[in-house]
């Protein structure tokens, strides 16, 4: 199991939780939590996509296709992203 998994499966619980509590402001502030959780989450997993999308060799617009993202523009967004993240050099469209 992958950190993301691992993360996903606890925000899941969390979630359960969360809706249990009787009290409205209780569940409010435990589902708060949660979304918080789920937003770290969801950027994380942008910063996975971007990585892997570097990976992937070509010219970002070749990329794009193959990834059915429509254009470099988003390919170029989702790695300098994640390079941000790791301190990476970039490449030319």
């Amino acid at each position: 199991m992958t950190d993301l998994q691992a993360e996903g499966l606890r925000i899941a619980e969390a979630l359960q939780r969360a809706e249990a509590p009787a009290d409205p402001l209780e569940r409010y502030r435990a589902l708060t939590a949660a979304q918080a959780d789920a937003d770290r989450l969801v950027s994380a997993i942008k910063l996975a996509r971007g990585a892997a999308l570097d990976e992937v060799p070509g010219t970002l617009a070749q990329v794009a296709e193959l990834a059915g993202l429509g254009n470099y523009q988003k390919v170029q967004k989702l790695i300098a992203a994640a390079r941000g993240a790791q301190q990476r050099p970039g490449r030319t469209p």
